[in-house]
């Protein structure tokens, strides 16, 4: 079982990688949420691929796991907030 300081350092990555898209989003509120969602986002699979080829150890290949769910579930659940906030206008006839 990997160690907590690497689940201090995936939760760290992921909340300066959120800060920094969002920073770089611009000034409207909806693409720096978009920018936020999807530089915290890590590509899992390539991840694993790595974790697996290289280190060869079951350790990293959890860490990797649990770096993922960290960025998964939280930005999961505040994309469905942001969806439930948006208002949905129609066109007038």
């Amino acid at each position: 079982i990997p160690g907590t300081m690497s689940v201090f350092a995936a939760l760290l990555l992921t909340l300066v990688s959120f800060c920094a898209g969002y920073a770089a989003g611009g000034v409207d509120r909806n693409i720096r949420q978009v920018f936020a969602q999807g530089t915290a986002q890590r590509n899992l699979a390539a991840a694993l691929i790595v974790a697996i080829l290289v280190f060869r150890d079951d350790s990293m290949v959890a860490v990797v796991l649990i770096t993922g769910l960290i960025g998964l579930v939280p930005f999961t659940l505040l994309w469905w907030s942001m969806r439930n906030r948006r208002t949905i206008t129609t066109p007038s006839s």
